[in-house]
């Protein structure tokens, strides 16, 4: 929702009048993909934040909530024969 609405509002408005005045008429047609590619940008730099934000959790070990749990074969097989 956060980059729709900053796409729009934050991007394609200040984009229109930018490229309109550098551009003039053809500025308007070209205010959307680059509104599009901007925001596409924005993804990618929020997107490698969080990412190094959880790994990083990850690394120190503060996360323990949602720690991965190891299946092997001879774990899943060990537990059908216990529940039977």
């Amino acid at each position: 929702m956060i980059i729709n609405l900053s796409r729009q509002g934050l991007i394609y408005i200040p984009a229109l009048y930018v490229l309109h005045g550098v551009i003039g008429i053809n500025g308007l047609v070209w205010a959307q993909p680059v509104a599009d590619v901007l925001s596409l940008v924005m993804v990618i730099v929020l997107y490698a934040a969080s990412v190094s934000r959880l790994m990083e959790k990850d690394i120190q070990g503060t996360d323990t909530k949602y720690q991965k749990k190891k299946f092997t074969g001879q774990n899943i097989i060990n537990k059908s024969i216990q529940r039977a």
